[in-house]
């Protein structure tokens, strides 16, 4: 990655837009959180993402959210 912690353009495989609505409050936070660190914003994002994917549990949740209501599942016995 470059000096300023920015990727070059072009080199990205298939980038897309992330196209939902937060606050923008959220986004300005955000956005001086990636200013703090010497990234972009879209920088950030990617490495906020690897760092919450590798504190997924098995179930694929991760440990601070709340449980997964599983009232109405039935248990799975294995032999």
């Amino acid at each position: 990655m470059a000096t300023d912690h920015r990727r070059e353009r072009g080199t990205l495989h298939d980038p897309v837009t992330v196209g939902f609505e937060v606050e923008r409050t959220t986004r300005e936070r955000f956005k001086v959180m990636a200013a703090d660190s010497k990234l972009s914003a879209a920088a950030l994002f990617e490495a906020v993402v690897d760092h919450l994917e590798a504190e997924l549990t098995d179930e694929r949740t991760l440990p601070w959210l709340p449980a997964k209501d599983r009232s109405g599942e039935l248990p799975i016995t294995t032999a």
